[in-house]
């Protein structure tokens, strides 16, 4: 329940730092009930989607992918709003 209401904070003050801070604990839980580490790529945070263990994962940058980092691991790359989106 505290992730939500995290979320809804953030989500209704358009707060990124919140909504991480929702996702975190939301991800928190996933480790706690056993599931694996999700590999680092210098994201602002991550977690699991879905249910169960394994699946699709959520990663939030707060930059766009340059042509010498290699996040190839990461697909699709989705770029949403703003004035460049």
């Amino acid at each position: 329940m505290k992730a939500g209401s995290v979320a809804r904070s953030g989500a209704k003050n358009q707060n990124l730092s919140q909504l991480c801070v929702a996702i975190d604990f939301s991800y928190e839980v996933q480790r706690g009930e056993g599931m694996e580490a999700l590999p680092e790529y210098g994201e602002l945070t991550k977690k699991y989607l879905g249910s169960g263990h394994g699946g699709y994962a959520l990663y939030i940058f707060d930059k766009t992918p340059s042509d010498s980092e290699k996040w190839t691991n990461i697909q699709p790359y989705m770029k949403f709003g703003g004035q460049n989106g």
